[in-house]
């Protein structure tokens, strides 16, 4: 079954390589294809000159037209071929492309101007319910009919099939199933109407099957190891279900509520872990195998546990918690699905942390214990360094007195009142670190070994312990929005995270060697960082770029403190990374983010793109450059190079604002370290996956201000768009190089190359359907453009700005000829 998976799942891999939307064919580096920008759809059209053979340009001043060299033969369907007919071509290419077009659909997305949109994102949890709600009334009965059982289990989900319909599928029919005694009762929903939506939820569309998943090397050795495949969307269902009803119970007390938020969201993590789990009737069949289950389970409870009664100062009775626990096994084992053994080992786990959390926090108490015992300022601070000892002295005096988790914290950015940043005093960061390494608190290495072997998230760790600092620190904070709780919470755990791998960390100095090292340091940490970030942005914010980057600045400064100072090149690096995980919660992304700040140092942008005198120019990129600055690197002035009678107007990018673009990007590129973008670099033939995500974007965004008359005119408006942008990046193979990592050709794409692109460009952007234009009518409007680029461009360029001007005019003209058979 597992090789099935594993077959299945790198099955989209071997389509995309086979219809080649993917190759590993690297014969060096080449400029940019038209496939890298639009939709791969195969559609040449065949080329003439007129009916006297004559270029349509060559009846006026423009005869100085020069052939271009090389032409390609057309791809048109001989009419001795079955498919003679357009309507026959059209639906045979579309047939042949439907299928990579599904496989392609998803990584393209990714590269536009949502690109940093994650997987676990607002929109997919918002649709939840309705796709639920839609299966049901889909698939009613066939569902109902597998949950035939009492009559009590079928009048509760019929309850909850008639909620669900009209779009409420999370709320639940809670009951008092249980308590201990007249001093607490415990409510929760009935089994069975848990089960059916559970259910619902797995076989509606809101559900991603692990099958499906592309699982790669680490989902092969997740199977390997018997770990269970964690469906984040899942865990979402489960969140909502969870907000949905544990607000609606009535609590009598303040221990009642706990009790009852506990064994309600343990219930659902148990539920939820057997629906998805793949090993659990092999996990209670075996009894060698059941402290698997228990390592699997145990870390979540915890969790759970330390949330609720973290200063709570709440406490449970040794035989309160048997009673509950015991009526908790009765309550699990009318699970239509039961699992006898893994029931009360779970129970067991319930029990054991619910009493290891009633005698206080256990970790607080081993600090406490180990301080009291041992001096710790000498372990810390150098000699003669009185702050570093009065910030020690300071956290040893707290935890002593019960509070081992506050630090005095320092204000390191308050430029803008809104967004101050506070982060801890690392002095007294590494004193709680060495504490907790050398108490008690801090688990068996062996053992937590084991359990990460097990993907079971060891709570005996620094890393579980930063957590509970990050957490007890920053709900101490006020924040007066959701930016500055995003920032400050952010950074905090950053802070915390970076200081612990300077702490216990062997390869800290293999990092600090160069790039190489940096880029395994990237590859090894900002998948943590960036869920991280996921995990603390309930929505998009928007920062000014001026402000974001000097926010950053600061934290750079703050970090180089003590063993940091030791690794500048390593620390410089990681604010990056924290800088780039940070840009998932972004109303924006990392490029404009980038390019903003690389124009805090620099001025000169127009020096290196204007010529000598050229006023305008200079004026023009100023103008670029103030709306860069502020976050806006996408748009452009546009500039209407053509207009008539009947407002058929075509709008154009200022191109000295567009070398602007190119320019900055490329400053900015050169300093870019991402592997994953390397690899596609290489499978691409060396174009940047970045350079593509600019590009796709900058398009997009300056598409969205065009107001077409009507169908062709957007087609002819948005083609020579397109085709102005294309010429700007292919003229200078210099800076495509540059991207890329080639080596430098000063000879540009050849406009026999560019064809081709421009032809499946048209193709994309009309969406194969048919135009009409007039050819004086398309004649006028090519002249214009033709116009446009010799003023806009450096002189001497003269002969190829007309060849590929002609280029364009021979594209459309073709393109409405082929459509109007």
């Amino acid at each position: 079954m597992r090789v099935q998976v594993a077959i299945k799942s790198i099955l989209p891999l071997f389509v995309l390589l086979s219809n080649g939307v993917l190759s590993v064919k690297h014969s060096g580096h080449r400029p940019l294809q038209p496939s890298d920008f639009f939709s791969r759809r195969d559609s040449d059209f065949p080329r003439d000159h007129g009916k006297d053979g004559r270029r349509p340009f060559d009846s006026d001043s423009f005869s100085e037209y020069s052939e271009p060299k090389q032409r390609r033969k057309s791809t048109l369907i001989s009419p001795d071929h079955p498919l003679h007919t357009v309507e026959d071509s059209v639906r045979y290419v579309d047939d042949k492309l439907r299928t990579v077009d599904k496989a392609i659909r998803k990584w393209e997305s990714s590269l536009t101007e949502s690109f940093d949109k994650v997987t676990y994102d607002t929109e997919a949890i918002s649709n939840i319910g309705p796709v639920m709600s839609s299966y049901l009334k889909s698939d009613e009965k066939k569902l109902l009919s597998e949950f035939k059982g009492s009559k009590s289990c079928e009048r509760v989900i019929g309850k909850y099939v008639n909620r669900c319909k009209q779009g409420d599928c999370f709320t639940l029919d809670n009951m008092n199933m249980f308590g201990a005694g007249d001093r607490m009762s415990i409510a929760l929903p009935p089994l069975c109407q848990l089960n059916f939506a559970i259910e619902l939820f797995k076989k509606s569309d809101a559900y991603d099957n692990p099958e499906e998943i592309v699982l790669g090397v680490k989902g092969i050795v997740n199977l390997a190891l018997g770990r269970v495949l964690s469906n984040r969307m899942l865990q979402a269902f489960a969140d909502q279900i969870l907000k949905a009803n544990i607000g609606n119970i009535y609590y009598m007390s303040k221990h009642e509520e706990i009790m009852n938020k506990f064994i309600y969201t343990v219930t659902l993590f148990y539920k939820t872990h057997i629906a998805e789990s793949t090993i659990a009737p092999t996990l209670n069949e075996f009894l060698v195998l059941r402290p698997v289950f228990i390592m699997q389970t145990k870390s979540r409870v915890i969790t759970i546990a330390d949330k609720l009664f973290h200063n709570s100062g709440i406490a449970f009775g040794k035989e309160d918690i048997h009673t509950i626990t015991e009526s908790f096994i009765r309550y699990l084992s009318t699970d239509r699905e039961l699992y006898e053994n893994l029931v009360i080992y779970f129970a067991r786990v319930c029990k054991n942390v619910l009493i290891s959390a009633s005698k206080g926090d256990r970790v607080m108490k081993a600090l406490s214990s180990y301080l009291k015992n041992h001096s710790i300022v000498e372990k810390i601070c150098k000699k003669n360094d009185t702050d570093c000892e009065d910030a020690v002295n300071s956290y040893v005096k707290r935890c002593l007195a019960g509070d081992c988790y506050t630090f005095d914290n320092i204000k390191v950015y308050d430029e803008t009142p809104q967004l101050s940043v506070s982060l801890p005093n690392l002095d007294q960061v590494d004193a709680a670190f060495y504490t907790f390494r050398h108490s008690k608190a801090q688990g068996y290495r062996i053992l937590n070994l084991i359990k990460k072997v097990f993907r079971c998230k060891p709570h005996k760790t620094l890393r579980h312990f930063i957590t509970i600092l990050a957490a007890a620190n920053t709900e101490k904070m006020y924040f007066s929005n959701h930016t500055q709780a995003f920032v400050n919470g952010f950074l905090y755990e950053s802070t915390l995270y970076y200081r612990r791998f300077l702490y216990i960390s062997y390869l800290k100095g293999f990092y600090n060697l160069n790039k190489f090292t940096l880029a395994i340091f990237r590859l090894v940490k900002i998948r943590h960082m960036k869920r991280m970030a996921e995990a603390l942005s309930k929505k998009k914010i928007i920062v000014v770029p001026d402000v974001f980057n000097g926010i950053f600045k600061e934290f750079s400064a703050y970090l180089f403190v003590r063993r940091a100072s030791k690794y500048k090149k390593l620390t410089n690096f990681y604010v990056r990374l924290c800088k780039e995980a940070a840009g998932v919660a972004l109303e924006g992304d990392n490029i404009t983010l980038s390019m903003a700040e690389y124009l805090t140092t620099h001025d000169d942008i127009a020096q290196e793109v204007c010529r000598i005198g050229d006023g305008e120019c200079k004026g023009d990129i100023e103008k670029y450059v103030q709306r860069c600055k502020v976050g806006d690197c996408y748009t452009f002035d546009n500039i209407k190079i053509y207009d008539d009678e009947a407002n058929f107007a075509i709008f154009l990018p200022n191109l000295n604002q567009v070398d602007a673009a190119f320019t900055i990007f490329k400053h900015c590129a050169k300093d870019y370290i991402e592997i994953s973008d390397k690899i596609l670099s290489f499978a691409l033939g060396g174009v940047s996956e970045r350079t593509l995500k600019f590009t796709r974007v900058l398009l997009t965004m300056n598409l969205k201000k065009l107001n077409p008359i009507n169908f062709t005119h957007r087609v002819v408006n948005n083609f020579l768009y397109h085709a102005t942008i294309y010429y700007k990046a292919t003229s200078s193979q210099r800076f495509i190089n540059s991207i890329s990592g080639g080596e430098y050709m000063d000879k540009p794409v050849p406009i026999s190359d560019m064809e081709n692109h421009l032809n499946k460009a048209l193709s994309h952007i009309a969406n194969s359907d048919r135009i009409t234009m007039e050819r004086d009518h398309l004649i006028s409007v090519l002249k214009k453009y033709r116009n446009y680029l010799i003023e806009s461009l450096a002189p001497g360029n003269d002969g190829r700005i007309k060849d590929f001007s002609f280029a364009c005019y021979n594209i459309i003209k073709q393109y409405i000829a082929y459509h109007s058979e």
